[in-house]
């Protein structure tokens, strides 16, 4: 066996440290994309064996999911399309029933959308055969671009604090339905596994 020359040697240690930069850059590169591709499985392939509420709720025509002191969510509708539906015309809304609520701010009336939230979501066109988590898209533009590498690791979730109750909620009520799909993981795993051979030849 050959001995090397010190030039040898400290050439055969930065191609090591080279290929070790390579292979972090392509790893940090699947994991951007097992996000993506998470985040794509909740907000658009939806989540399986869940259906929109038809519980009744109270429907504004200016506020979104936000909650008011005396806990009365109120909805609004995301687009034109939804909001004429029951907002259109003097005939459409005297045509709905509405309840008259007594808050801090006042008197306050909303209509009472009979068939819950899959209805507030078929007014707007959106689609409600699965649930999908998305509706106005904000949630899911936050948690597509939240993650980020931190002391080595990687973590995600969402960013604005409008958002956080918004996740919160649907870990509490989704759990594991929310979870990377194992198929995804075993697919990344087979990578990282090629990447740790690939650094020890």
């Amino acid at each position: 066996m050959s001995t090397l020359t010190p030039e040898q040697y400290i050439a055969k240690i930065q191609g090591q440290i080279q290929k070790l930069k390579d292979v972090q850059k392509n790893l940090n590169i699947d994991i951007l994309d097992l996000h993506s591709r998470h985040a794509q499985s909740i907000f658009g392939d939806g989540l399986e064996g869940e259906s929109y509420s038809t519980e009744e709720i109270l429907v504004g025509g200016t506020v979104f999911g936000k909650t008011t002191k005396f806990g009365t969510l109120n909805y609004s509708f995301v687009t034109e399309k939804g909001k004429n539906k029951y907002f259109g015309s003097k005939k459409k809304r005297k045509a709905q029933e509405w309840v008259t609520l007594s808050t801090p701010k006042g008197m306050r009336r909303l209509m009472e959308l009979k068939g819950g939230y899959k209805e507030l979501r078929e007014a707007d066109g959106r689609q409600t055969n699965n649930v999908d988590l998305n509706r106005t898209g904000i949630l899911f533009r936050d948690y597509l671009s939240s993650i980020k590498k931190v002391d080595g690791g990687w973590v995600s979730g969402v960013t604005k604090e409008e958002n956080v109750g918004k996740l919160e909620g649907a870990i509490a009520r989704y759990g594991e339905k929310l979870a990377i799909k194992q198929s995804l993981l075993d697919e990344f795993n087979k990578k990282f596994v090629g990447a740790m051979l690939e650094i020890l030849k």
